[in-house]
């Protein structure tokens, strides 16, 4: 009986019910959304970093001294290579140097960062970075950030000579060709790095060919790094093997408070909107009081009272988080084949792609869907314990 005439009712005052519906809507929408997009972002933020910093990360046994960071390498790393090759399935491979040295040519020279190895995907990483020339095809090529290029006055095909301090004290020389001009999201790579070959690197540290400084692996699952990191280490006790959990302690640190700032803007959506229910269905019950003041006359209770005006606004709740649901998903859908573009705001965070792809959580969807019916029930709950507790000669009263 009370579903039937809270049904009627629906129908009946269908402007207050559009503005309830609205507010749900709108609430709803912006709740999925919102969700999808961070979910997104972390996922892409958190993959790019065990990407980027590797999920297992093997360097010389006491670590690298950054003032004397050409002196402490991993020998025979190609042992180390092999075996992990042999014993871990998927993963890929990176030996990388890092040194700072001096960029010059025949007018202009520059501090600069060199980022040295022979590994094809982490060249072609950077392949869609590239604005001129192309990614080196030999050792004697390198590329350059496009601030660096500016900065040295140069371009591609222009030769450049290379300085940096080699591990007996000396100085160690070499001549690169740029092949390629980079931009990339992180204004520190535009402006201080330069892409060289590994070989080219150990010509200028005076190294072996089989010595490299640091060693990154990943895998195709990043939760098996724990056990992988230790079948290393006790196999090389000559380095220092350590997964990403022991090296990212502030990862999760890092993801909590991206969960934070998206939670402080969702709260401030539900404020608004639960402003909007509770004003929109307490103008209602009061222009509808002669009415529930007739009901309560002719024997309805005031729980019987209660429950009508409640059922009316989950009916509208439910039918409102349907429709936001289905048009979320569309949108999102629509969001994770095409992604969001975030331009030169990616550069502000080192990890942060250029394109966010937006993930659904059904579990957190079905979740929050729940929630925002149980919401609009809490922001009408007060205008309509007020009305259902009022005397039925009060209401009936001008």
């Amino acid at each position: 009986m009370i579903l039937k005439i809270a049904l009627k009712n629906s129908r009946k005052y269908l402007r207050r019910n559009i503005i309830i519906g609205v507010a749900i809507l709108v609430t709803i929408i912006s709740l999925l959304l919102l969700d999808a997009i961070n979910e997104g972002f972390m996922q892409s933020a958190f993959n790019t970093i065990l990407k980027k910093e590797g999920m297992i990360l093997i360097s010389p046994k006491n670590g690298i001294d950054p003032f004397e960071y050409s002196i402490r390498t991993i020998k025979n790393y190609k042992k180390i290579e092999d075996y992990a090759q042999r014993n871990i399935p998927g993963a890929r491979i990176t030996g990388f140097i890092n040194f700072p040295l001096i960029c010059s040519n025949d007018c202009f020279s520059l501090d600069l960062l060199g980022t040295a190895s022979n590994d094809t995907i982490f060249l072609n990483d950077y392949k869609r970075y590239i604005i001129k020339g192309t990614i080196p095809r030999s050792f004697k090529e390198a590329m350059i950030g496009n601030i660096a290029a500016r900065l040295l006055h140069s371009d591609i095909n222009d030769t450049l000579i290379l300085i940096a301090n080699d591990r007996y004290g000396g100085m160690g020389v070499a001549e690169v060709v740029i092949s390629g001009i980079f931009h990339s999201p992180r204004r520190e790579e535009n402006q201080a790095y330069i892409i060289l070959s590994a070989n080219i690197g150990r010509t200028l540290l005076a190294w072996r060919p089989d010595e490299i400084q640091q060693m990154k692996i990943n895998l195709p699952d990043y939760k098996k790094s724990n056990d992988y990191a230790m079948a290393l280490q006790k196999e090389f006790t000559n380095v220092l093997v350590e997964p990403y959990n022991k090296r990212l302690q502030n990862l999760e640190e890092l993801m909590r408070v991206g969960n934070i700032k998206i939670s402080i803007f969702i709260i401030i959506i539900m404020i608004v909107s639960a402003g909007i229910i509770m004003n929109t269905v307490l103008t209602s019950v009061f222009e509808r009081k002669k009415e529930i003041g007739t009901l309560r006359a002719i024997g309805m209770s005031r729980m019987e009272t209660f429950s009508l005006i409640i059922t009316e606004v989950l009916i509208v709740s439910l039918i409102s988080s349907i429709a936001g649901l289905i048009i979320s998903f569309f949108i999102a859908n629509h969001l994770m084949t095409s992604g969001i573009s975030l331009g030169n705001v990616s550069g502000i965070f080192e990890y942060m792609d250029n394109v966010i792809y937006p993930v659904i959580n059904p579990l957190r969807w079905t979740g929050d869907t729940l929630f925002v019916i149980f919401f609009a029930f809490l922001s009408s709950l007060y205008p309509v314990l007020l009305i259902s507790r009022m005397k039925p000669v009060d209401a009936l009263r001008p």
